[in-house]
């Protein structure tokens, strides 16, 4: 990732208990570290409360000639900061989700 000249320790500053800068940059660019929203945040952090495992953000903000680049659309929600690729490394997300163990949204 271009981190375009972040200090490696601004990158590690925790946005919250378990997510930290670093993982919602933009992966061409480094930007959006004061563009994403703090609601997308507490979302990801509830969600991986209650999921108790960790989760891997793969894509936080995109810019627009990130998100051109891989295919996002126009009018896409990473380009504002109000989404986020997840992962975990286990696999077992989805399936705890579509198995409806996941209370936080419902």
């Amino acid at each position: 990732m271009n981190t375009n000249g972040i200090p490696q320790e601004l990158q590690r500053q925790p946005m919250t208990q378990n997510f930290h800068i670093g993982e919602f940059l933009c992966a061409c660019c480094g930007d959006g570290a004061d563009i994403v929203k703090p609601g997308l945040l507490e979302c990801l952090q509830l969600v991986r409360n209650e999921y108790g495992l960790p989760m891997i953000v793969n894509c936080g903000y995109r810019c627009p000639s990130h998100n051109a680049a891989v295919g996002g659309a126009p009018n896409s929600a990473h380009l504002t900061g109000e989404a986020a690729d997840i992962s975990d490394p286990n696999g077992a997300l989805l399936k705890y989700c579509t198995e409806g163990r996941l209370q936080t949204f419902g």
